[in-house]
């Protein structure tokens, strides 16, 4: 393996033609606890007609669940003949308390009724506000502690090693045992914004100079949110509530940027522990992090029914919360939707670390390129699909514009250097489709398939 091109400190530069380009430490500036980008549908380009029952999806620094519930929630919706009889999924993360909060976000979306607005609200607040209500506290509390005294795990939800349950039951211990002021909490998360977006003075802090800065920021991650939010044509149409500062759903984001809370924070407020870094009880959530970015596209006629993104994304979740009950209702006494937690470093696992009999009908490895480089990713994820002609590779990447690359072709062979014709003979891969063909914007994520590792077995 290459060793990485590095500054004079010994952080890795960001290169996208450095095969292991790493833009974070090792041990994680940053929580990932909610993502930034859409909800992916796993097998949209995965026609399971000719399934064999069961479907197996590996996630590579998976996060939050939102690709898990989108994914579950469409397949649902397919004819009955195009519906696998069992879901298996396999979701692997480097920070480890990001998947003991999964194992808290699903027990909620099995236990709640989805018909309950204050259900719903619930699980909308675990999973995205930094402030609780003290009745919310009180039922989070109540579902940790059910884990916590469980002395075996559930058949649909199972850890990759004792070790790992062992290691989510100390973190769960963590989280119930958590008491920190909420002012304490917004002041630690305004300094981490500044000083991931740049804006703070590390040799002379000053209160005021941060509080302009601050508010600079916040200003910066709305416009880019809101413009993400919307396609160029309701931004058009949504214009005079939308874009202008005065508008009602500028000042809903803005509102969740400045706050950390989609709603109101009341006097009697708890912190969500779950969003607290165990153990070092710190707010580490990445500075760009926004509920509403999960569930883009958000349909216009919602947000005018609605009159707030919020509850236009809480319909949404409602959906996916109903589809997935339905899906996962047991048949002869098994469960429909298996879920194993897998932690650690993604390449290992893929090298060693799972069974080796264990192959895929579905692998998405997330952006995890843009951290350890797109080779390697590739290289050691290939290995475990199933055969050619009956299962995917999902890859994307955030940064390959910012790198004044063109297309992704070009960030390809960048990243890999090596002509798209040679990809089946040196990686066992092949493109599934056209990268630019029928796309209405740049993408920034591409799709593989099993290549047979023949010179003459290259076109697509």
């Amino acid at each position: 393996m290459m060793r990485p091109v590095c500054e004079s400190r010994g952080v890795a530069k960001l290169d996208l033609s450095n095969p292991r380009s790493q833009v974070l430490f090792p041990t994680g500036h940053y929580t990932y606890a909610f993502g930034n980008t859409p909800g992916v549908e796993l097998t949209e380009n995965y026609g399971t007609l000719k399934c064999d029952g069961s479907l197996n999806l590996l996630l590579l620094g998976a996060g939050d669940v939102r690709n898990l519930m989108f994914t579950v929630s469409e397949l649902s919706q397919r004819k009955e003949d195009a519906i696998p009889e069992r879901l298996s999924f396999h979701l692997n993360d480097h920070d480890t308390s990001i998947l003991a909060r999964d194992v808290i976000i699903l027990e909620t979306v099995y236990s709640i009724d989805p018909d309950c607005e204050r259900d719903v609200e619930f699980l909308w607040n675990v999973w995205y506000n930094l402030a609780l209500s003290n009745g919310d506290s009180k039922r989070l509390e109540s579902i940790i502690r059910n884990l916590i005294s469980q002395e075996h795990v559930k058949s649909d939800l199972q850890f990759g090693s004792k070790d790992m349950f062992t290691e989510c039951m100390e973190i769960w211990k963590d989280w119930i045992h958590l008491e920190m002021n909420i002012d304490d909490v917004a002041l630690q998360r305004k300094r981490l914004m500044l000083f991931g977006l740049n804006l703070a003075d590390h040799k002379n802090p000053d209160e005021e100079q941060d509080h302009v800065s601050f508010i600079t920021a916040v200003t910066s991650l709305t416009n880019t949110t809101i413009k993400q939010l919307l396609t160029p044509m309701d931004e058009q149409r949504l214009r005079s509530t939308c874009l202008q500062k005065s508008g009602l759903f500028f000042q809903e984001v803005y509102s969740y940027f400045l706050t950390g809370c989609t709603s109101q924070v009341y006097t009697d407020s708890k912190v969500n522990p779950t969003l607290i870094r165990p153990f070092e009880r710190k707010w580490k959530v990445h500075y760009g992090s926004c509920p509403f970015s999960g569930y883009i596209p958000i349909d216009r006629s919602g947000l005018e029914n609605y009159k707030s993104i919020s509850k236009a994304c809480k319909e949404k979740l409602k959906t996916w919360v109903k589809h997935f009950q339905r899906f996962a209702s047991f048949k002869s006494g098994d469960p429909r939707i298996q879920v194993t937690l897998w932690s650690g470093d993604a390449l290992d696992l893929c090298r060693s670390g799972l069974p080796k009999d264990m192959l895929f009908d579905v692998i998405d490895t997330s952006n995890l390129s843009d951290h350890i480089g797109l080779l390697n990713i590739l290289v050691c994820s290939a290995s475990r699909l199933k055969e050619p002609g009956q299962s995917q590779l999902i890859t994307s990447s955030m940064l390959w514009r910012a790198s004044g690359l063109s297309s992704l072709e070009e960030y390809l062979e960048s990243s890999l250097g090596m002509r798209q014709s040679l990809y089946p003979s040196m990686l066992g891969l092949k493109l599934a489709e056209d990268l630019d063909l029928g796309k209405r914007f740049k993408p920034s994520y591409f799709i593989l398939r099993p290549g047979y590792k023949q010179a003459n077995a290259c076109s697509d």
